[in-house]
């Protein structure tokens, strides 16, 4: 399949970038690793007059500490993610689903920002980001903006993206001492597309000493289940934002959990399958 014909631009800063969004509004889109916008430009679903490269924007790419929180430019790769240091120490759910996303292949070319900003909702990494409470930086030629990840998603190909924006930054708040980030997910999967997909617990539980349950756990009462391909949009399972105790807290949160899961979900297939 051809590419439909399109004018190329390369700017160097991100006030470059803005300036020409600016001036094509909805004619142009932004080009980061690609993984979807080339597909979509394929298969005639998108037709912008103008495409706008970020690869030349080296002040979108790197990972910081910053105080409190994890900053993560636009263009670092989901393959990036999955070694940093940075991330395998402080952010290890983000890390997980980094690893799971796609083929090493597409790994080496999607971005944190075009995961996000795609708006699909099979992404991997946006159900952890989201439980670690992270923001999205939106930069244009008017100023920038900070927009909770929770708040972004609008639908299915729908985010508070506004077409002469652009994503620069991901801000993740660094885990605390007592908070457990978990490292995997609960999920089922169809040939190449999650169908459904939710996160452990990622705020803090405290640990529990005593005779009768020397190793218990007690879950702290914010417990953040964020689910992926569920719905619409992603979203909490509010009711098990509760306080739980239990002895063995790696086996009974999948199924306190399943039937929150199930009546809470909205999938748009027709006949979701669960893997429990």
């Amino acid at each position: 399949m051809l590419l439909p014909k399109f004018d190329f631009h390369e700017p160097t800063s991100v006030d470059e970038a803005c300036e020409i969004l600016a001036t094509f509004g909805p004619k142009a889109k932004v080009l980061a690793g690609g993984t979807d916008l080339m597909v979509n430009l394929k298969k005639k679903i998108l037709a912008p007059e103008n495409l706008v490269c970020l690869s030349r924007i080296d002040s979108l790419h790197g990972i910081v500490e910053e105080k409190d929180q994890i900053v993560i430019g636009g263009r670092y790769t989901v393959a990036e993610l999955t070694v940093d240091p940075l991330v395998e120490k402080k952010l290890g759910a983000l890390r997980s689903g980094a690893r799971a996303l796609g083929s090493p292949l597409v790994r080496n070319r999607a971005t944190i920002a075009g995961n996000i900003g795609s708006a699909r909702p099979a992404a991997d990494l946006p159900p952890s980001l989201i439980a670690y409470g992270a923001t999205v930086i939106l930069v244009s030629s008017q100023g920038k903006r900070e927009v909770p990840l929770g708040d972004f998603f609008k639908g299915p190909g729908f985010t508070e993206l506004r077409p002469e924006e652009v994503l620069t930054e991901v801000r993740v708040p660094v885990p605390t001492a007592g908070q457990a980030p978990a490292t995997s997910t609960w999920a089922c999967a169809r040939p190449r597309i999650a169908t459904w997909s939710m996160w452990p617990p990622i705020l803090p539980w405290t640990r529990r000493t005593g005779p009768s349950k020397p190793h218990g756990l007690s879950w702290g009462r914010w417990a953040r289940h964020p689910c992926g391909p569920a719905g619409p949009k992603r979203h909490w399972l509010v009711r098990s934002r509760t306080r739980r105790s239990f002895s063995r807290p790696e086996k009974r949160p999948a199924r306190t959990a399943s039937p929150l899961m199930t009546s809470g979900a909205q999938p748009a297939i027709a006949r979701p399958w669960w893997g429990f």
